[in-house]
């Protein structure tokens, strides 16, 4: 009879240590999960939920890394992914998907009494110190671009170019020459042949002659 109370007695003791134990991770532990390692490591788990990401990475070497591939593992087909054997500590998590940006987590992986249990926050300056449901449920947060996009046609920034503003001019001034000629007198006609043979049959060099000095040769000689 006892020895049935001693028994009963070392039963009860027992079941408390338990409860205490595993009452110790209660406070801020939104999220974690505690599984019993003699060693101190943990097994950090996860997974992908996001199908249609997981169809465009078939055939890539989509990986999980942990504190920048000290501890990697791929992830299988249905998403899933499990880091064995992490030490006590904190780490940083990572994902290896070419094109695609995740956060980075922190790990914790913290040991108390015979429970080793892991716990996950983000570490990304905004968001540090925010709890993250565990098991580990990543999603891509954006895409990465590997390259620089390619201007979009401006046809106003030629306009900036020296040459195409004198093409411009030029091909203005072709249109509108002729009319300016065709409109004048015949005294200034007249006068205009005269300056264009002087010129070598240059347009330019006429007009440019007969409006640096606009006085028809008769009135010169009026007023001599």
């Amino acid at each position: 009879m006892a020895a049935r109370q001693v028994l009963l007695i070392l039963a009860a003791a027992f079941i408390v240590l338990v409860a205490a134990d595993d009452g110790e991770f209660e406070d801020g532990d939104v999220g974690s999960s505690a599984t019993t390692y003699g060693s101190g490591t943990a097994n950090v788990q996860g997974f992908f939920p996001n199908a249609k990401f997981l169809s465009m990475q078939k055939g890539k070497m989509l990986q999980v890394l942990l504190d920048g591939g000290q501890w990697k593992t791929p992830v299988r087909i249905d998403g899933s992914f499990t880091l064995y054997d992490v030490p006590e500590g904190s780490h940083l998590l990572e994902v290896a998907a070419p094109g695609w940006a995740f956060e980075t987590l922190r790990i914790d992986v913290v040991r108390k009494g015979s429970s080793t249990k892991v716990k996950a926050y983000f570490a990304s300056e905004m968001l540090a110190g925010r709890p993250v449901a565990y098991p580990l449920r990543l999603e891509a947060s954006g895409i990465t671009k590997y390259y620089e996009e390619r201007e979009k046609f401006n046809p106003a920034s030629y306009l900036k170019n020296p040459m195409v503003l004198m093409m411009i001019f030029v091909g203005v001034m072709a249109f509108v020459m002729p009319k300016v000629v065709e409109n004048l007198d015949p005294e200034e006609m007249a006068r205009y042949k005269e300056e264009k043979k002087k010129s070598g049959g240059s347009t330019m060099g006429a007009l440019k002659a007969m409006t640096s000095d606009p006085a028809p040769a008769s009135q010169a000689r009026v007023r001599d």
